[in-house]
């Protein structure tokens, strides 16, 4: 969902992606593209998210002694190559490109996210009939 910070009525989900498709709109006649900034790399808080809750211990990484992986510096990564969780990144990814017509993302900790998925989010991207970025 996006930023409810910018719609004019910020606790109403509808005007925020029905104002937000107006801004992706009015950027592209502009003759601009729209990047997005998405953390797939970790969450806030492992313990109380809800991938955790869905499946404990599968969404995350973790170092042979049981601690998480830090790699992002939050105390916690997104095993990214586990299959759901890739699956939910391609869907979010998909999502942005067909409902909001995003052109492109921009990926925070990137190094994070393992090679297969960044090359389906690729192969994904140059589907679009307009140029997409990452």
């Amino acid at each position: 969902m996006p930023e409810g910070s910018y719609a004019s009525n910020l606790s109403n989900p509808i005007t925020r992606i029905i104002e937000c498709k107006q801004m992706i709109q009015s950027i592209h006649e502009a003759g601009m593209s729209v990047i997005i900034d998405v953390v797939f790399n970790h969450v806030f808080q492992y313990e109380n998210s809800t991938f955790e809750k869905l499946v404990p211990e599968y969404y995350f990484r973790f170092h042979e002694n049981g601690s998480v992986s830090n790699g992002s510096g939050t105390g916690n990564d997104l095993a990214t190559e586990r299959k759901m969780a890739r699956k939910f990144i391609l869907d979010v990814v998909d999502f942005w490109l067909k409902e909001y017509l995003v052109d492109g993302f921009r990926f925070d900790l990137m190094g994070l996210v393992d090679l297969e998925t960044m090359k389906q989010i690729q192969s994904r991207c140059s589907q679009e009939n307009r140029p997409s970025y990452f």
